[in-house]
């Protein structure tokens, strides 16, 4: 299985005080699933304590890129050795 290196960006990056892991998986679908297990109630658990409630997991709360590019853009997208998933908190500005 290959193994794909997780960068976090931003509040995630503060918040999981981790700025990359690597994972082992074949698919993004597998990739969400362990980001959500390994990292998703300790994001939830933060903003919360910062008084904002989130649902979900990760990817309804995060943009999420491989290699740069949006894993919107995909419909299936198995991943290979030496990918990288970006993982940004949305932002909104003005």
């Amino acid at each position: 299985m290959p193994l794909v290196k997780v960068r976090f960006y931003s509040l995630w990056k503060k918040f999981l005080e981790i700025d990359q892991t690597t994972i082992e998986t074949n698919d993004v679908n597998d990739a969400l699933v362990q980001l959500d297990e390994n990292y998703g109630a300790k994001l939830r658990d933060q903003m919360l304590k910062h008084g904002i409630t989130i649902k979900g997991s990760i990817q309804n709360y995060s943009l999420i890129l491989i290699n740069g590019i949006s894993i919107k853009s995909y419909k299936c997208a198995e991943l290979k050795e030496g990918d990288i998933l970006q993982v940004f908190p949305y932002t909104a500005g003005g």
